[in-house]
């Protein structure tokens, strides 16, 4: 058995239990904070049991298909082997498609007005398409929020309370749970805000953001599954980008916790406590809100992605490597090497853990991609299993 195949725990070239208090800049006043951060000990054995131990042997690779024209394509699962894309083409014109195992052609759902559609999200489970428009071409008409059903593509149609802002390229993100929507929002008198959409009753409602750093761009808000707390990226002249913890007090949301960011942005939230997030140097960080720690989980990562139930982690290294790890407490645990030779861009786990959908590039320097663990011999026709080739969306199907 390789060392990569060993039950161990991420980052064990670390010191062990070490604390270090670090003087950082704040950058919303300018002045300075101090910060615990926890570099955790090796932990005792815990006994493994199947891919409980990191047993992510890649059973089987699949290429999906491009685009009829190009494309950026969003990808979402909506079950164990299904998938539903939402591309957008040069012309404009924007249409879903649904993948089936083993994704070798798509399934046109329905297509979009492309004058209607300013800004769009997918839910994370697939379910809804969200599409927001400032009313283009039409002055008298007011700004609207539509929902989408997939796959029949019935339609719900909202008037936002606050206009959607079109800083940070006015995005819509849907919380893990696929309950809240949120986005930023201008409110009366021009300030910045959020603007929330609930599933659960429908109902669309906008919150003042309190002690916001006016002098900062805001490029993103996402909420918790609980819907009290907010996280959101920022920058300003002169400055790495933020990422700003707001909680919602009194009706409004007020900034918690803040720490630079790597230029992506990428930050999720495990639970309403805890979120995790790549600092400007690569290393990837826990916070925790109930204590205030800030531990360390690596200290070599490009990219990663949680899986629903927020037991997995899976991450990309500088040297194209993909790997999966155990997520507990605020530790890693069995890392191991997935994937080789792809620049992962992009990371989204099934509703069973049991794939994971990467879009990646090769790397200039990199001679061919290929998994960790060899791939069976015999071929479905949309299996990428031949040296050389680079897939730009790709299917990890793991063993069971």
């Amino acid at each position: 058995m390789t060392d990569s195949r060993r039950g161990r725990r991420i980052g064990r070239g670390l010191l062990a239990g070490l604390l270090a208090a670090v003087t950082l800049l704040a950058g919303c006043t300018g002045g300075l904070r101090t910060e615990t951060i926890v570099i955790p000990d090796v932990p005792e054995a815990v006994p493994p049991s199947g891919n409980e131990a990191g047993d992510w042997e890649v059973a089987a690779i699949y290429r999906l298909p491009a685009a009829d024209e190009p494309a950026d394509g969003l990808y979402r699962w909506t079950a164990a082997d299904k998938l539903v894309r939402l591309v957008q083409s040069g012309s404009g014109r924007q249409t879903v498609e649904a993948f089936e195992a083993p994704y070798g052609e798509a399934q046109r759902l329905l297509e979009l007005d492309a004058d209607s559609s300013d800004v769009r999200a997918l839910s994370p489970d697939g379910s809804r398409l969200s599409v927001f428009s400032y009313g283009a071409g039409k002055p008298s008409a007011a700004p609207s929020l539509t929902l989408i059903s997939l796959p029949d593509g019935a339609k719900k149609v909202f008037q936002p309370p606050a206009v959607v802002s079109r800083s940070g390229g006015a995005k819509l993100i849907w919380s893990d749970n696929s309950r809240f929507l949120s986005y930023l929002a201008l409110l009366d008198q021009g300030e910045l805000g959020i603007g929330v959409y609930d599933e659960a009753d429908e109902s669309m409602r906008t919150y003042e953001l309190e002690d916001a750093d006016r002098a900062a761009f805001f490029y993103s808000v996402k909420l918790s599954d609980d819907g009290d707390g907010a996280l959101m990226v920022k920058e300003q002249q002169g400055e790495p980008p933020s990422l700003t913890l707001f909680r919602k007090r009194d009706g409004k949301f007020v900034q918690a916790y803040e720490h630079p960011i790597h230029s992506d942005g990428r930050a999720e939230w495990i639970d309403s406590e805890r979120i995790v997030f790549i600092g400007t140097d690569g290393t990837l960080f826990l916070y925790d809100s109930r204590n205030g720690e800030l531990s360390v989980l690596l200290d070599r990562a490009a990219n990663f992605k949680l899986s629903d139930d927020r037991r997995l982690i899976a991450y990309s290294t500088r040297d194209a490597t993909i790997e999966v790890a155990r997520l507990r407490g605020n530790s890693l645990y069995y890392g191991q090497t997935a994937y080789r030779g792809l620049v992962a861009d992009e990371l989204l786990w099934s509703p069973d853990n049991g794939a994971l959908l990467v879009q990646g590039r090769k790397p200039y320097e990199t001679g061919a991609a290929q998994a960790a663990s060899p791939a069976p011999a015999e071929d479905s026709g949309n299996r990428d299993v031949r040296r050389g080739e680079v897939a730009q969306w790709i299917v990890l199907d793991f063993a069971p």
